[in-house]
């Protein structure tokens, strides 16, 4: 009787799961990983985070909760600090983890780390801006309905194409890279005219439908396209790609509802902060977890070292042996 056989079927819940706790892993790690970032480097992001670890604390005992659409939303203040210190530690601790790499791997790693490395300081300077101008006035003065979301969906220009870059490589696939990433930039040009003039209903409306269609499109090819090498962890690279998937849907979403003020900007710049962090920190660390571990994959220079090194040391092993059963043999020789 012919059985057929079915294809593995992958465990969400298990695999988001195991994601969770290597992100859990590697964050505990990162001081030791920073005690060998350069001096000037540790110093910069040591008072970064502080900063927003203060910041954040010291914020949180006065936000006020807020309701929107039957969903609790956030203060932007501490959860706005708080992704950017964890954004910037989860960089340094891609970055150092790239050294590892060798040339090919060390790209998509790097990739990952430009990744986060964008997002902090695009998050840091929303932070620098909110603090010392308020939206309303700056809104006024640049004729733009909606400044801060706006300048949101222009460092996805950046982000998105070095985000699927990065996984295309991982996948050997740089065709459908590049173009997921014509269609997503395309989307997010449609998005931010659709955020700087969102008080006309006419031209959001022109302007979101092609948006939708592209960052749909852009999706599909992340979600169908995209095949992981049998070599590598192809279920930490289909979750990386499902994560990138998920951040431009919802991206879209969380915009929809800023136009139809069904949010308030600030509650809607949280939501993104808490966005960047469940999505591009987690896709980014599963990234390079899908590339595995320098010494375990065949062929791999570190590989290679280690082998010639157990080599060495039987090769070690065997003479010493050999001379001890030489000289037990002239022991037991008569004089």
């Amino acid at each position: 009787m012919a059985v057929a056989i079915q294809p593995p079927r992958l465990r969400w819940f298990g695999c988001l799961g195991d994601a969770m706790r290597i992100l859990a892993k590697d964050l505990l790690g990162t001081v030791k990983l920073l005690g060998q970032v350069p001096e000037p480097l540790q110093e910069g992001l040591a008072w970064v985070a502080c900063a927003g670890s203060v910041k954040a604390v010291g914020t949180t005992a006065a936000a006020t909760p807020h309701l929107a659409l039957s969903m609790a939303t956030l203060s932007f203040d501490p959860v706005a600090w708080g992704a950017l210190g964890i954004m910037l530690a989860s960089s340094a601790i891609i970055a150092q983890r790239a050294e590892k790499y060798e040339q090919e791997d060390r790209q998509v790693a790097r990739s990952a780390s430009n990744v986060l490395l964008t997002s902090g300081v695009a998050q840091l300077c929303v932070c620098v801006v909110e603090a010392g101008y308020q939206m309303q006035p700056l809104a006024l003065s640049l004729h733009i309905s909606s400044p801060f979301l706006a300048a949101r969906f222009l460092q996805d220009l950046l982000i998105l194409p070095m985000w699927l870059r990065g996984i295309g490589a991982a996948s050997l696939q740089p065709t459908v890279a590049d173009r997921a990433s014509k269609l997503s930039a395309l989307g997010v040009i449609c998005q931010t005219g659709a955020a700087i003039w969102a008080d006309n209903f006419m031209v959001v409306g022109a302007l979101l439908a092609p948006a939708t269609l592209c960052i749909s499109a852009s999706s599909f090819q992340v979600l169908q396209r995209f095949k992981a090498l049998p070599a590598r962890r192809s279920e930490e690279l289909q979750l990386s790609g499902i994560l990138l998937s998920l951040y431009m849907l919802f991206s879209g979403f969380l915009e929809v509802l800023g136009i139809s003020h069904a949010a308030s900007e600030p509650q809607m710049l949280a939501e993104y902060a808490v966005l960047d962090v469940m999505a591009k920190v987690t896709s980014c660390f599963l990234l390079t977890k899908s590339l595995g571990t320098p010494s375990h994959r065949p062929g791999s220079e570190a590989a290679l070292r280690q082998s010639e090194d157990r080599s060495s040391w039987g090769a070690l092993r065997n003479a010493l042996e050999e001379a001890d059963r030489l000289r037990a043999l002239e022991g037991d020789s008569p004089g």
